[in-house]
């Protein structure tokens, strides 16, 4: 069954994990040792796996699922989170064959903050220094 309504927040740019507590379909604890493969997007438009913004997957190249005794990790880094400002759909699916499930949906929104990046800040412009001190305005 589809666990639903899994939303969070991260703020723009930065690193996030996103842990999914797994059971499996008859309702035992979820076993790490099984061989499965999962797939974890982050969309605008939940209907197209083309639009996903994030991708990242338990196998492959992709990466960025690790197991859990409980379930998995999803690791968004960075530059994953690094999208432009809003709402995404963001989909679990597990596929056990012959089986293939959506585990979890959800929402992300991804929020404001300030950008502090490393690099020197450049003026441009004709800037003077004025020697005047400044006067006091009743």
């Amino acid at each position: 069954m589809t666990v639903t309504n899994q939303n969070f927040k991260v703020y723009r740019a930065d690193t996030h994990v996103v842990h999914v507590d797994l059971t499996h379909a008859d309702g035992t604890p979820f076993d790490p040792s099984i061989n499965v493969q999962m797939r974890w997007r982050m969309t605008r438009n939940p209907a197209d796996e083309d639009d996903a913004v994030i991708r990242k997957a338990l196998l492959g190249e992709e990466g960025g699922i690790t197991k859990t005794a409980t379930g998995v990790d999803i690791a968004l880094n960075g530059w994953d989170t690094d999208v432009p400002l809003g709402c995404y759909a963001h989909y679990l699916i597990v596929n056990d064959p012959p089986d293939v499930n959506t585990a979890m949906t959800g929402y992300a929104v991804i929020q404001r903050t300030a950008r502090m990046g490393t690099g020197k800040s450049v003026l441009q412009g004709n800037l003077a220094i004025s020697k005047t001190p400044p006067t006091r305005v009743p």
